[in-house]
């Protein structure tokens, strides 16, 4: 599987320095990307660091115009229904009734320091087929399960630093994950990958991956998802 990557790093600026190096490695005890949990990861991933506008190129026409939303639940899901609340929710304002909503699970895969592989979160693909199912019910244009791999490779002993990633995201080339429930078939997947490359945090330094090996259907939304998406923009608008 291949995924449209982007990586990232930062430094601070120090007076009277003029050279600064990328993309090398460090020694630093910082927080590991996998400590995330799901609606956390979410939100880090489309509230900044860029990722929005990366991501929106495959889903939007005018990603740089896209507004993101997190587990929404008003207006579009009564108190009580399934499936709860929407994880996320991306919205073009000159097209809402393009709007598109995502089920997100997170996989957690970390590098240990034998170079061993561990992992964890298959289990919550259940769920996730389960609640994305429900959403078909609401009408949205398009409806994604997204899987969000947090891949702490700092261990990976390979030499090129932006090119280390876990084995289970090297060898597991196809994702062929043996799904627990079937996904209804208008329902799109999408896989994101961030990889923590070193011990810096990964909020200074990480990759970012997309890849969709299942494309949603484009559906006609309905009118009253489209009226509750207007009211949303309109009472939420930053």
């Amino acid at each position: 599987m291949w995924f449209r990557q982007v990586f990232r790093d930062s430094v601070y600026l120090v007076n009277n320095k003029s050279v600064y190096e990328f993309f090398k490695d460090v020694n630093e005890t910082q927080e590991s990307i996998s400590s995330l949990i799901e609606k956390e990861a979410v939100r880090w991933l489309f509230g900044g660091n860029g990722f929005l506008d990366f991501f929106c190129i495959d889903f939007f026409e005018k990603p740089g115009k896209v507004k993101s939303y997190f587990s929404v639940s008003d207006p579009f899901i009564k108190r009580n229904e399934k499936p709860g609340d929407l994880d996320l929710v991306l919205i073009d304002p000159e097209e809402p009734h393009k709007s598109i909503a995502f089920e997100c699970k997170r996989i957690k895969v970390q590098t240990l320091a034998n170079q061993q592989t561990k992992i964890n979160g298959l289990g919550n693909l259940e769920s996730g087929i389960f609640q994305v199912n429900n959403y078909l019910k609401l009408g949205f244009h398009q409806t994604y399960l997204m899987i969000i791999i947090l891949d702490d490779c700092r261990y990976d002993e390979s030499e090129n630093v932006m090119l280390r990633s876990s084995r289970f995201t090297k060898e597991n080339v196809n994702y062929n994950f043996k799904w627990p429930k079937p996904l209804k078939n208008s329902i799109g997947v999408v896989y994101v990958r961030i990889t923590q490359q070193t011990k810096r945090h990964y909020s200074f330094m990480c990759g970012f991956g997309v890849n969709i090996p299942k494309l949603a259907v484009k559906l006609q939304q309905a009118n009253d998802i489209t009226k509750k998406v207007e009211f949303l923009l309109k009472n939420n608008s930053f």
